[in-house]
């Protein structure tokens, strides 16, 4: 069970990682601002990176345990 949990936190961390879009791209980051849908673009984007933290934190956690579980068997 939790190595299916930890295989999951880390197919989602590739994913977020790489659609996130460039700080120095603003076409998106334009047309969220102008129409208000997801709220202020640095807002959102703080609230991502606190997201991403907290699931690097869970993986790394995870991973660690399965590692240690796995030396004592």
């Amino acid at each position: 069970m939790l190595k299916s949990v930890w295989f999951s936190i880390s197919l989602l961390l590739i994913i977020i990682i790489f659609l996130r879009l460039p700080p120095e791209n603003n076409g998106l980051s334009n047309f969220i601002g102008s129409t208000g849908i997801f709220g202020a673009p640095t807002s959102t984007e703080q609230a991502l990176n606190y997201i991403i933290t907290l699931i690097i934190i869970c993986y790394l956690i995870l991973a660690f345990y399965l590692n240690i579980q796995v030396s004592y068997q």
